[in-house]
Formats: structure tokens, sequence, C-alpha cells
């Protein structure tokens, strides 16, 4: 390396965020032009306000994703949040396969600058992690996480440790979904402050003081850039101008229904008036609307109307993550879109289902596990009631349960084989019959299910 390479080559921790645009290939395939003024938009409108806003520096922008460097964990997870969240908004009027979803990875690591562009591992990890992303979600490693501690109340979940390609350590990894980023409050964007920065006053200074021609560039060049700050600023009052729409769009919503019940209660002309708007106004989001009787629908429609009154039932102990959904569900259910309402507390419930599965496969491999251990102390009795529990907590996956229950009837098996307990033999007769009669078993695991008519014919054999 040259003396003059070293002198351009600087090191430092920091912060990095990786973004990339999902299958942006397929995007451009389905209507490039239309992919393409949006995704500037985002980046002109969100992104590049949204960054400068946590004190963030754009250090590349690849036009369908960008890499950014922050000197706080927290101003980089913060940033990243509110961009997913204001991506999700600003698309959802967009149809589903033409949508553009960013994946986003966040890293805490040791980086290289080389002339103008950022180097080493710090940066290669955050572009894994952002591929272990869901589409709309974030990734960060676990220094990122161990650093933003609870400084941010935002629900990640821990992936372990992830092995990287081309990293030579596992890095522990924590995924946020995008169901979760969607229950996150949208943050507007804030304008930018119209100063100068001190550095272009300090270049000016100089450059006027050396030589007045340039004084008249400098003048000229200022006025681009307080063009692009206005238009900037425009674009971004805009923005929060949609924003404030979206939350007076409630309150018209139910004022409507509120007449509308009114004038259907009415009678005459007004009457018929009010019901075919009632089937409009609702038919998106209730679609039996359309076949409930006209004389019935004005009663239903004033009985919907009272119950978005009703303050939805919201315990004080809920962890952050739920009350946001919640309040997310109850905000689109104010604004009538009752569907958009059900989408965000499905895909909530779909999470947590996720989540309670893979808690639940956790506790029978503990469970069994400790039947095992049960059945080394010549315990055999206890060994199945430990795998009976297994059993019991993987009901969602018949495989495993029924895998689990064949332990315990062997283990009750042996406890009557061995110590002559007679009610044992019968309760593992009766556990084997079971077994064996369930079809799907033979033909899902043909050799454990032989096994079990097997042993069922020396439990008959020992009685």
């Amino acid at each position: 390396m040259s003396a003059e390479t070293r002198q351009r080559v600087e090191r430092h921790l920091a912060a990095i965020l990786m973004a990339d645009v999902v299958s942006s290939a397929r995007l451009m395939g389905i209507d490039e032009k239309g992919t393409l003024a949006r995704l500037s938009a985002h980046l002109r409108q969100l992104f590049n306000p949204k960054i400068s806003e946590h004190h963030g520096r754009l250090e590349k922008n690849t036009g369908d994703g960008v890499l950014v460097e922050f000197a706080s964990v927290v101003d980089a997870v913060s940033c990243a949040v509110q961009i997913q969240r204001a991506v999700i908004d600003r698309e959802s009027a967009i149809a589903s396969d033409r949508r553009i979803w960013f994946r986003v990875g966040i890293n805490l690591g040791d980086i290289v600058v080389e002339d103008d562009d950022i180097l080493g591992d710090g940066v290669n990890v955050a572009a894994r992690l952002e591929g272990l992303a869901e589409p709309g979600g974030i990734c960060i490693s676990g220094t990122v996480r161990d650093q933003v501690g609870n400084n941010l109340d935002y629900s990640f979940e821990d992936m372990g440790e992830q092995s990287l390609k081309n990293i030579a350590r596992p890095v522990r990894a924590y995924a946020m979904s995008a169901a979760a980023v969607a229950a996150t409050p949208l943050e507007p964007v804030r304008p930018p402050r119209r100063i100068i920065p001190w550095r272009a006053i300090t270049v000016a200074s100089l450059a006027a003081a050396l030589v007045i021609g340039l004084v008249a560039w400098w003048v000229w060049s200022i006025g681009g850039v307080w063009n692009e700050a206005e238009a900037l600023r425009m674009g971004q009052e805009q923005e929060n101008r949609r924003i404030e729409e979206r939350h007076s769009e409630q309150i018209e919503g139910q004022k409507r229904l509120e007449r509308l019940v009114i004038d259907a209660a009415a009678g005459g002309k007004a009457s018929v008036q009010a019901v075919a708007e009632m089937r409009e106004l609702l038919g998106p989001s209730i679609p039996v609307i359309k076949d409930i009787p006209t004389e019935q629908l004005p009663g239903l429609v004033k009985r919907i109307f009272e119950d978005l009154q009703k303050p939805a039932a919201k315990p004080e102990d809920l962890p952050a993550a739920i009350k946001r959904v919640l309040a997310e569900a109850e905000r689109q259910a104010n604004k009538l879109k009752f569907a958009d309402a059900a989408q965000v507390l499905d895909t909530a419930l779909a999470q947590a289902e996720s989540e309670d599965r893979e808690r639940a496969r956790g506790q029978a491999a503990l469970l069994a596990e400790r039947g095992r251990i049960a059945r080394l102390q010549l315990q055999y009795r206890q060994a199945a009631e430990f795998y009976a529990k297994a059993a019991k907590a993987t009901e969602f996956d018949a495989a495993k349960s029924w895998g689990y229950m064949l332990k315990a009837a062997d283990a009750l098996s042996d406890q009557g084989e061995e110590f002559g307990d007679n009610q044992a033999l019968r309760e593992a007769i009766a556990m084997y019959r079971s077994l064996v009669d369930d079809p799907a078993s033979r033909e899902r695991a043909p050799i454990d299910w032989a096994g079990a008519q097997n042993n069922l014919g020396n439990a008959l054999e020992a009685r």
C-alpha cells in the first residue's frame, strides 16, 4: 500500500444500516416506470430526510438500496423502523404484487473508510443480516441489540446464532417482523431546517475572500441548493398532510355513518338513498352486506355504529408490542376499514401462534428428555407422564405428538413387565391400540407404526 493510499484509509466503529428492495427485478418487469418513480420518491421524500433526522450519513445509493452510517445504534434502529413503517403506509394503495418492500440489516462494527467508500466486516455483516430480514422487516446483530437495550420500545425476536456467508464467526441475530413494524406508530417526516450548512458558508466565504469571480458562482450554486431543499420540504409537507388526513378520516367516516343511520330511519327517498350509501361505504370491509335485506340493513348498521362508540377493552398489563397492534387495529376500525383491522390482527395472531408453537416444541423436548431420565432411573410411570405431557404440548403436530405417545406407552409397558404392574399394562395396551388405529400414522411413519403393533402384541402376552 502506497503512502498516499494509507493517508486515505481510516478505521472507526460505526452502526451500519443496509436496506435493499425485495425482488426489484420482478417489480421492474411488471412496471418499470411506476416502480422507478415510487422508489425515487421513497428515497427522496422518506429515506433522505429520515436519515438526516437521525444524524446518519448516506454512503451509497445503488438505485434499489442504500448503505448508511450512524454514530449511534439507537439512531440507526429508530431510523430503520420509522422508514419501514412509512413505506408500508405509502405502498398501501398499490396492488399487492407491485408493492415495494425493503429488507433492512443493521450491524455495529469496525469499518474501513477508503476514499469515498466504506468497507470491512462491519459492512459485510450488515449486508448478510439484511438478507435474513423478512420483507418489510429488520434484522439486527446481537451487538446492536445489546447497545439498544431498553432505549427503544421495539419487539425483536432472538434468531439464535447465524452462520453468515464469508463471515468467519457465527453472528447472533434478532429480527423485527413486518407485523411488528406495522404495529408501531406512524411518525411524520420532519421538514429540514431552512439554513445553509456551515460547511457551505465556510467554503463560500473563503472563495469570496480569494476570488471575486467565485462569489457569483457561489451565489448561483446556493440557489440550486435552496431549490432542492425547497422541493424536498414541499414533498415532506405533502407527506405530513397525508398523515393528518388519515387521522381525520376516521372521524369523518363515523360522522357519515351516523348521518346514514339517521337518514335511514327517516323513511322515504332519503332512506332509500341512505341504504344504498351504506352498502357502498361498508361493502369493501363487510362483503356480506350486499346480501342483507334492505329492511334489515339500517338496524344492523346502527348496531355497528353503536359498537364503534364503545371503547375497546385493553388490559393495562399487556406487552408493548400487543398494545401497538391493538391500537393500530382500533385506528383502522374507526376509519371503517374493518378488513384492514382484521389483517393487522391476523398477522399478529399468526406470529403469536408461530411463537407459541416454537415454545411448545421446546417445552415438549424438555419434557421428553425428562421422561428419558426418569426411564434411566427406572421410574417408568413417571416417564410415561412426562411423555404424555410432551404429546399434549405438540397436539398441533400430529407426527410429533404420536411419537411422544408411543414413548409413553412403551414406558407403561416396561412398568408392567418389570414390576408386575397389571394396571400399567392395561393402560399401555389401550395406548398402543389407539396408536395403531390411527391410519395416518401408518402412512406417515410405517416403521414406527409396525413397532407399535409389535409392542401391542408383547404387552398382550405379558398380561
